[in-house]
C-alpha cells in the first residue's frame, strides 16, 4: 500500500491515513501478485477514493472532470493525475513491491524493468512518462459566465471554448462564445 501511495520508488498521492482508513484490503487484494487489468482497475479505483473518499468514480479522469467542473477552488496544479498517467504510476508500483518481497529471495523470479514502465537509455532506467499530457490549446480556459466579454480567455484568443472551461459543461447553451458550435443549433 505505501508503494502505491508514495514512497522513493513512486510519487505521493493522498496521505497514509487517506490510504489506511479506505480500506485497502478491498482494492488491493492481489496487488503486487497478479498485473491484470483488473488489478490495475482495482488499484486506480482505490486511488480515486483516496483522494474523495466515498466517490463514485472508478478512473482518475473521471474525478478530474468531476473537481474541474464542480469545484470552485480546485485549479489545473491540483487536478489528480490523468488515468493513462495512473496507470504508469501503477505499475512502477507494482514493480517495486515486486523487488521489495523478493529482495532476500534466491527462488523468486524478478520482473523486467521495461515490461513495468521503465525505458533503458543509455545504461539508465527512467521511468516511463504518460505520452499524452493536456495539449496546450486545451490549457486555455475560462471562468466566465456566457463568454461573452474580450476578457473571455477563449473569446480573446479566438479558440472555442473546450471541455475544460468550467462553462463548457453545464451552460453550453448560454455560452455566447462565437466560435462555439452550439449543441442546439
Amino acid at each position: 500500500m505505501s508503494v502505491l501511495t508514495g514512497c522513493d520508488y513512486t510519487s505521493k498521492i493522498g496521505t497514509k491515513h487517506a490510504a489506511l482508513t479506505t480500506n485497502p484490503e478491498h482494492y488491493l487484494e492481489e496487488f503486487g501478485t497478479y498485473t491484470d487489468e483488473s488489478t490495475i482497475d482495482k488499484a486506480e479505483e482505490y486511488l480515486t477514493q483516496i483522494l474523495k473518499k466515498g466517490t463514485k468514480f472508478k478512473k482518475m479522469d473521471q474525478l478530474r472532470n468531476e473537481l474541474y467542473h464542480h469545484s470552485k477552488s480546485v485549479s489545473l496544479q491540483q487536478l489528480p493525475t490523468t488515468s493513462p498517467a495512473t496507470r504508469l504510476h501503477i505499475l512502477r508500483a507494482v514493480y517495486a513491491t515486486n523487488e521489495m518481497v523478493s529482495l532476500l529471495s534466491t527462488t523468486h523470479d524478478r520482473l523486467d524493468q521495461t515490461q513495468y514502465v521503465f525505458e533503458e537509455v543509455d545504461d539508465l532506467l527512467p521511468p516511463k512518462m504518460d505520452a499524452n499530457p493536456i495539449r496546450e490549446e486545451f490549457a486555455i480556459h475560462c471562468n466566465c459566465v456566457k463568454c461573452e466579454i474580450q476578457r473571455c480567455t477563449c473569446l480573446r484568443n479566438a479558440e472555442a471554448c473546450c471541455s475544460f472551461c468550467r462553462r463548457q459543461s453545464d451552460l453550453v447553451a448560454e455560452c455566447k462564445n462565437v466560435f462555439v458550435k452550439h449543441k442546439h443549433s
